[in-house]
């Protein structure tokens, strides 16, 4: 289902760790019924380790905490509703230090909203 849900033409970037998040949370639930089990025990344990390995990929970039605050039916609601309490404290820090260094105006950013003197704003006004 998660899978689906991040396939069509109407999937964004902010559906990526909620749908991880909810895929571990079966994964955590079905370790615990299932940890005496010899089968299914070793099966759950394995797939948690390889989402838990494609959740840490994402810590690599801001990008996906960007899109979940960014989007407005979740902003930081929905990770201080659903994460760890120790990893929003990094996320917001991630956030500050994304927002700073790449986005945030410098004193010496400037914009011209002036068509140059004598020019016609573009082609079609000439």
């Amino acid at each position: 289902m998660s899978t689906k849900a991040c396939e069509s033409k109407q999937s964004t970037l902010d559906l990526v760790l909620p749908s991880t998040d909810y895929i571990l949370s079966l994964f955590e639930k079905l370790k615990a019924q299932f940890k005496d089990d010899v089968i299914f025990a070793p099966m759950f344990n394995s797939g948690w380790a390889k989402m838990t390995k494609y959740y840490r990929l994402s810590d690599k970039t801001p990008a996906y905490i960007a899109a979940i605050i960014l989007h407005p039916s979740r902003k930081w609601r929905y990770i201080e509703n659903h994460w760890n309490p120790e990893w929003i404290s990094p996320a917001k820090d991630s956030m500050k230090d994304f927002w700073e260094t790449r986005y945030k105006p410098t004193a010496t950013t400037t914009l011209n909203t002036n068509p140059p003197p004598n020019k016609a704003p573009n082609e079609f006004f000439e």
